[in-house]
């Protein structure tokens, strides 16, 4: 989908009303309300340029009656966050094309979905919302939407709802439940539960610090890799990852995205069998084999099985769930070439100004 360019939609607005002139006219007193009651986001709108995506008083009620606090502070922030996306103005419903994924000030994204009945827009897995009217502010459009905007959950919560349950162990397994439960802005590729069981016997005999390894090796840091946009570029090389000594290889087939492990011989790619599921400031690729790389020289040699399996009990799944407390995955920040970090660079810039490769 192509945005409308800043330049072309703040032209025509430069003598538009401005965004409080423009929710009283799209009349949803109640989220007018709640911006007033919120400095936090007050601030954050000052001067905001981009799109607002606001809720209709009927669907802001709903969401009070169904458990939502407005007096919880953190959490109002977060949800009104979510509907605002700064730096790019979503077309009317006249002017909509595809679809496409909005980056949120909150951090987390919103899939867009165009068809011959209007414009929808999904936070999860399933189409949540529609656009009910449009309305020009000076900074950009506000669209009334019939439903409020929840951010996705976690994504330690997504696959435990995903039934991506031998992920999730090997997370606690590995040590790494704290630093998957608050890391942000990046890719993940969560192997299937038979993905995991193909390498059981393999798992048997990794470290902690080996299994870290092969963990760190799923997530790809720095941006959202849509399907869509690997799919447009056919290939994308030497992809850094989490864990500094693994790249991978990214392509398209013209009907699967493949990926593999740079420099493992033999190895058949994984396909991605679920591609594009949002969580909290994450993007997951479900895929059907797990990635395992080459072991770097400053690990342990495999012989002590890790406590806590993939086959980790249910209480030590259920601990996945724990207060972040450290940032392992920090340390294995990579260290590309400038020219693959060009690449990634220009792959993480273009997704969150919604733009096309």
């Amino acid at each position: 989908m192509k945005f409308i360019p800043l330049a072309l939609a703040f032209a025509h607005a430069i003598h538009a009303q401005s965004l409080a002139e423009a929710l009283t006219q799209a009349k949803v007193s109640t989220l007018a309300s709640l911006l007033a009651s919120d400095t936090a986001v007050q601030t954050a709108l000052a001067g905001f340029k981009g799109t607002i995506f606001a809720p209709s008083d009927a669907a802001l009620a709903a969401t009070v009656t169904a458990g939502f606090n407005p007096a919880d502070m953190t959490m109002l922030t977060t949800v009104l966050t979510y509907h605002a996306v700064p730096n790019t103005v979503f077309p009317s419903a006249t002017q909509a094309t595809g679809d496409d994924y909005l980056l949120t000030a909150q951090g987390s994204e919103i899939m867009t979905t165009f068809n011959s009945t209007g414009v929808y827009l999904t936070t999860g897995a399933t189409k949540v919302a529609m656009v009910n009217g449009t309305f020009p502010f000076e900074g950009g459009l506000v669209h009334v939407v019939d439903t409020t905007l929840i951010p996705p959950s976690s994504v330690v919560i997504l696959a435990k709802t995903a039934g991506l349950t031998q992920f999730v162990d090997a997370v606690v397994a590995a040590g790494l439940a704290d630093a998957v439960a608050t890391l942000k802005n990046a890719t993940i590729l969560a192997p299937t539960n038979e993905a995991f069981a193909a390498i059981a016997e393999i798992a048997k005999t990794l470290t902690k610090e080996q299994l870290q390894q092969v963990l760190l090796a799923h997530v790809i840091p720095g941006g959202f890799a849509h399907a869509a946009e690997i799919a447009a570029a056919k290939e994308l090389s030497s992809v850094p990852t989490s864990n500094a000594a693994a790249s991978l290889d990214v392509k398209y087939d013209g009907t699967t995205v493949l990926v593999s492990v740079v420099g493992v011989s033999g190895a058949v790619p994984s396909k991605v069998v679920k591609a594009d599921i949002l969580a909290d400031n994450i993007l997951v690729h479900v895929i059907d084999r797990v990635l395992v790389p080459n072991f770097s020289a400053g690990a342990p040699a495999a012989g002590t099985a890790v406590a806590g399996s993939p086959a980790a009990s249910g209480t030590a799944r259920a601990a996945a769930t724990g207060t972040a407390t450290t940032a392992a995955t920090a340390a294995a920040t990579t260290k590309a070439s400038a020219g693959v970090a060009a690449i990634v660079s220009y792959l993480a810039a273009a997704l969150a100004f919604g733009l096309s490769l």
